[in-house]
């Protein structure tokens, strides 16, 4: 997620990053950012997609899981000629970045962007920087073509990153990916109007809105660095990858981050009672890997686990342990139905210090800042079910998870693959070629990377 510049001093506890974006085309233009082996529910899920042609689009972009469910990646091409990069799907941010050809610091992949070699690119302004929970860009504000799931926006505005901050010795981005795009509103927007709204308010999806599904791999030990990571959509809904309603709930502000309101918890069939008010709003947010909340209400879910406790000193200070053999049962309501996360992503971090029996749990504590959310619903929550981001009205919605979607948890799939020719041009075969960078380097990111705390001053 970005933290925006304020006013004042801030400290949050957070994770990772997001963005997506358009121009008309005259079908839908699925495009593959991980090669995976075909498999039959995959090539269901073709048919169904390719026999849904409307008047406007849809674009579909499998996804890629980084370093066991850290996060989760797709391709984005910029420039003429079109470069690609891997960018973590963020919905905490507006903004798109990749590494420009001056960094020193960038996990370029082999590819860096050069606005002088790019015959529709130019330099904005010399000067630009995002910050985020694991750190922040510095770089140059550019404009050039940029195209992402089939769609194409000729004159977008980005960042191009010479120098990457770190946080307490993290980075924002994961090994495999070389940038981020963002996918939430306008006014965290540091580089113009952000991809997505440039594509849905002009009119060119199906529907004004973006799906997404996320894939399971933390649980399995035969897993690799990077495993097929689910599915983006723009512009629809997959009807294979969830069964029943989607549970809808309205934004509970203007438009900033995708912000809604907790308002019930349970763990271990005991019910738990979440603040009211500016405390129970919850920014949903694919770049954050866990769960953040308020330290009090944080303090009585592990009330409920058996022998859970704070971690008193060291790296993990702050969090809590509990004993790995432990069954955790955490539900979230916001409004409607009691989601229910699974035990496995419950289980964040096995082998807390030199005690390998017990377990570093998904929800940590954090102080509510001024101007910021008081809880952080990441992947570990995600996971669990179909997430719909509509943009008109402006709500959240979620679904269960079809049994096609679960399926793909712990499937292990193809590696990254050599470059495809991608973005924007038309595939009627339902799986355009694409690749997702180089492995992973060894020891690039921890087994789950964790919000750090950070103190930023405006």
């Amino acid at each position: 997620m970005r933290l925006p510049l304020l006013g004042s001093s801030l400290c949050a506890s957070w994770l990772l990053l997001s963005v997506v974006h358009a121009a008309y085309v005259d079908t839908r233009q699925p495009i593959s950012l991980m090669r995976r082996r075909p498999s039959a529910a995959l090539g269901a899920r073709s048919a169904v997609h390719m026999g849904r042609r409307g008047k406007r689009a849809e674009g579909s972009i499998p996804l890629g899981n980084a370093e066991m469910d850290t996060s989760y990646y797709g391709v984005v091409s910029v420039g003429t000629p079109a470069q690609e990069f891997n960018v973590v799907i963020d919905t905490g941010s507006s903004d798109l970045w990749v590494p420009s050809s001056s960094c020193t610091n960038c996990n370029s992949g082999g590819s860096t962007y050069d606005v002088s070699t790019s015959s529709t690119g130019k330099t904005v302004s010399d000067s630009l920087e995002d910050t985020y929970g694991s750190g922040a860009f510095e770089g140059t504000l550019v404009q050039d073509t940029v195209q992402m799931g089939g769609f194409t926006v000729s004159s977008q505005q980005f960042g191009a990153i010479t120098y990457q901050n770190e946080t307490d010795g993290e980075t924002v981005l994961p090994a495999e990916a070389q940038g981020l795009m963002g996918f939430a509103w306008r006014p965290l927007a540091q580089a113009g109007t952000p991809f997505w709204l440039d594509l849905v308010e002009s009119g060119q999806w199906d529907e004004p809105l973006m799906a997404l599904q996320l894939t399971r791999f933390g649980n399995d030990t035969s897993a690799s660095n990077a495993e097929p990571g689910g599915s983006f959509t723009m512009g629809y809904t997959n009807s294979s990858l969830y069964t029943g309603s989607i549970e809808y709930h309205n934004l509970t502000e203007t438009p900033t981050w995708w912000v809604i309101d907790i308002s019930g918890i349970t763990v271990q069939g005991q019910s738990i009672t979440p603040p009211t008010g500016s405390s129970a709003e919850a920014m949903i947010d694919s770049g954050t890997t866990l769960i953040y909340g308020p330290t009090s209400t944080v303090a009585e879910v592990y009330s409920n686990i058996p022998s859970a406790q704070v971690i008193e000193s060291g790296y993990w200070a702050g969090y809590y342990q509990y004993p790995c053999s432990t069954n955790v049962n955490l539900t979230l309501s916001f409004g409607g139905a009691f989601w229910p996360i699974s035990s496995a992503d419950f289980q964040a971090v096995q082998g807390a210090g030199s005690d390998a029996s017990q377990c570093i749990g998904a929800l940590a504590p954090t102080e509510q800042s001024a101007g910021f959310p008081a809880w952080i619903v990441g992947d570990t929550f995600l996971k669990n079910v179909y997430t719909v981001f509509s943009y008109s009205p402006a709500a959240v919605g979620f679904a269960a998870l079809s049994e096609t979607a679960i399926a793909e948890n712990g499937v292990n799939g193809t590696p990254p693959g050599d470059v495809g020719s991608q973005g924007g041009e038309q595939n009627n075969s339902g799986v355009a070629a694409g690749r997702l960078g180089d492995p992973f380097g060894a020891g690039a990111w921890t087994v789950l990377l964790v919000g750090l705390v950070g103190c930023m001053m405006s």
